[in-house]
């Protein structure tokens, strides 16, 4: 007899056993064979396991046994580091130095098995490579140009463009330095490798120098040449006659240039920059303000440059001078009245004066009409004309 009851029972002890026999069941994880790596796309991680600070060759051991010959053209790698590369194909190329986190310029010479053929690969190449064959000291640089002059142990001068623009006077680098061309050097001085184009070797200091000097205006870090043609003591800025015509209003920070120096560098450009005084034989820092193609523009440029370097400086004309009196009143643009003594009476009435006119102070101002500065002392500075003439008589009588 059907009974109600037992047939509830069941379904729900059927229920049950459905539920956990889901819960339990083991689900096979999707796996799928990884595809043959294509060996020309194939990246290989290993560390650094031979160097040296003489050659610029190192040996990278893979982490699948095998051993690389490497050329690090920048001395990037240490010991120990722990290195990206593709071995598509030997050659130039990228890798990724994971230890330092860096991109890294090599070019990958070969590939061996054996850790034995691979140190005698590496000690080959170390010595038939000839990077590290003549050894010298910089002694030549100037921060306006890349080219620099080695004085070489053998007596001979090298002229060379530093690349990378590393070097400083006074280090020392082994290489090539005989044979022209793009090569690679050891900077002993600061353990780098860098490159390098040897421009020139001479056996005369003189002939270097003449050298570094043509390739540095060829190149266009430094290719302007110009004379100091004006410069005066109340104002750090000059103005420099370039040979092409133009002017050049710039600072110079170290205020050790004189009227006359010959400076090369780039004059054409605005903002800091570095040029060589060939006159004092000294690199100078600068700031370039405006270049014009008149002297007169330059002149007003340098005039505004000076007056808006200071606030002090005014113009002014020369308004009562007499030839019996080295005192005058300067009438100036801002409506004031100086009396001032004219210590080596050069003015004449109708001066244009540029200076600072501070009461009770020896002073030079720079005198546009005669073109020169002059030494003056300002007695006193009134706004009233009449109490200035009045002060002017007291001196002159």
């Amino acid at each position: 007899m059907f009974n109600p009851i037992r047939l509830s029972l069941l379904i729900t002890f059927l229920s049950f056993f459905f539920i956990f026999s889901s819960c339990t069941e083991t689900v096979e994880p999707d796996i799928t064979e990884p595809e043959t790596p294509n060996p020309s796309s194939e990246i290989y991680t290993g560390n650094i396991c031979f160097k040296r600070s003489d050659c610029n060759y190192i040996v990278m051991c893979l982490n699948d046994s095998g051993y690389v010959l490497i050329d690090d053209y920048f001395d990037a790698c240490e010991e120990g580091d722990m290195v990206e590369i593709k071995l598509n194909k030997f050659g130039y190329k990228v890798a990724y130095n994971l230890t330092q986190n860096k991109n890294i310029k090599i070019y990958v010479d070969n590939l061996e098995f054996s850790e034995d053929i691979a140190l005698e690969k590496w000690e080959e190449a170390c010595q038939t490579n000839n990077l590290y064959k003549e050894k010298g000291v910089v002694c030549f640089k100037n921060p306006t140009c890349d080219y620099i002059i080695v004085c070489l142990d053998n007596g001979k001068y090298s002229v060379v463009k530093d690349y990378a623009n590393i070097c400083e006077e006074g280090d020392i680098l082994i290489g090539r330095f005989e044979d022209l061309g793009i090569d690679y050097v050891y900077n002993i001085t600061q353990n780098k490798t860098f490159s390098i184009n040897v421009n020139n070797l001479e056996i005369s200091e003189t002939t270097a120098r003449e050298e570094q000097e043509d390739a540095c205006q060829k190149n266009e870090l430094y290719k302007d040449r110009g004379t100091i043609c004006f410069k005066s003591t109340i104002c750090d800025y000059m103005i420099v006659c370039l040979d092409n015509g133009y002017y050049s209003v710039i600072k110079e920070y170290t205020n050790t240039s004189q009227e006359g120096d010959i400076l090369v560098g780039e004059f054409q450009g605005i903002g800091d920059d570095y040029a060589y005084n060939i006159t004092q034989e000294t690199n100078i820092e600068i700031n370039i303000k405006t270049w014009q193609p008149s002297e007169r523009r330059a002149m007003e440029e340098w005039e505004d440059v000076c007056k808006n370097n200071d606030e002090l400086l005014q113009n002014g004309t020369v308004c009562l001078k007499t030839s019996n009196c080295d005192y005058m009143i300067i009438c100036l643009d801002n409506g004031y009245y100086s009396l001032t003594k004219d210590y080596h009476d050069i003015c004449q009435e109708g001066d244009l004066i540029l200076g600072k006119f501070t009461d009770n102070n020896f002073e030079e101002a720079y005198n546009f009409t005669r073109s020169r500065t002059i030494r003056i002392y300002v007695e006193a500075t009134d706004n009233i004309e009449n109490n200035a003439v009045e002060k002017w008589n007291e001196k002159c009588d």
